[in-house]
């Protein structure tokens, strides 16, 4: 619940750059497994996804400031991670 407030406001700063998504990890064996298949081991773990792609994730809390800048690198360097984008239909 502490990194609530800062999940919020970060929704909000970048709405117009990104979509934020929640799953309570503890709260149904579906959501757990989720957790459990993509690697989560702590709470809050924070992906980042361009393009599909995981570019970067952020783990435990942290102020406002630093996810915010680690969110911005991440995106700044997203191309990096990904390389040219994949049409759907050749998946």
């Amino acid at each position: 619940m502490r990194f609530k407030p800062i999940y919020e406001e970060l929704s909000e700063i970048l709405k117009d750059q990104a979509k934020f998504f929640k799953i309570d990890v503890l709260l149904v064996d579906e959501n757990r497994n989720l957790a459990h298949d993509r690697g989560v081991r702590s709470v809050p773990t924070l992906e980042v996804f361009y393009r599909g792609r995981v570019i970067g994730s952020i783990v435990g809390y942290h102020h406002l400031e630093k996810v915010y800048e680690t969110i911005k690198n991440f995106l700044s360097k997203k191309d990096e991670y990904v390389g040219p984008s994949t049409s759907l239909s050749s998946v």
